[in-house]
């Protein structure tokens, strides 16, 4: 409660973005700052009972991939090559030794850090460039809705339901938080309900 999470984002500029000028942005590197700040506000604008609030802190030099240094950052290019080609980005989790307490059976300690990793082999795309009626298949990905999805992880929101697991309504298979999306579907940029209810 009360605070504001801070997060950084690796100076990497990913390629994919080139045409970023286009659509108004300085760059490659600030339309990833940008549109993951968009992806922050869609969850704060959502769900304005969760009282989401983060502040962008700036660039963390290097594209080392996953750490548990106590700092929420965002990476790009899959620096580690974990990923594989199927998987467009990854939040990871880190805990710190610290140990809070017993619950259900499982032992909680508290949160260390939230890193999000964009995949190298998926061609970014903006949603600027979609609504122009730029083509988006094959290997690209819009970039906004899975920011959102990933964030989504980052406050700690799981899937509204996994691939092949049975639901009966249409939310589910609609949210943003939906375990695979079309990944070329700007109106996963939008909150659902289900997204607001977890």
């Amino acid at each position: 409660d009360d605070f504001c999470l801070e997060w950084w984002m690796t100076d990497y500029v990913e390629d994919s973005l080139e045409n970023a000028a286009t659509y108004g942005y300085a760059g490659a590197w600030d339309a990833q700052v940008a549109v993951n700040q968009k992806g922050f506000d869609n969850w704060a604008d959502g769900a304005p009972c969760a009282e989401i609030c983060d502040t962008f802190m700036g660039v963390d030099a290097g594209n080392e991939g996953k750490t548990n240094d106590g700092i929420n950052k965002i990476y790009w290019d899959d620096p580690t090559g974990f990923m594989g080609e199927r998987v467009l980005a990854v939040a990871a989790y880190s805990v710190t030794a610290e140990y809070l307490r017993e619950q259900d059976g499982q032992y909680l300690y508290r949160f260390g850090d939230v890193d999000i990793t964009f995949n190298d082999q998926i061609d970014w795309t903006l949603t600027e460039e979609i609504e122009g009626g730029q083509p988006c298949s094959g290997g690209m990905a819009a970039l906004e809705p899975v920011a959102t999805h990933e964030l989504g992880h980052l406050w700690g929101v799981g899937h509204s339901c996994e691939e092949g697991e049975p639901f009966t309504d249409e939310a589910l298979r609609y949210a943003t938080m939906y375990c695979a999306n079309d990944s070329c579907d700007i109106e996963r940029n939008t909150i659902n309900p289900d997204d607001v209810a977890a």
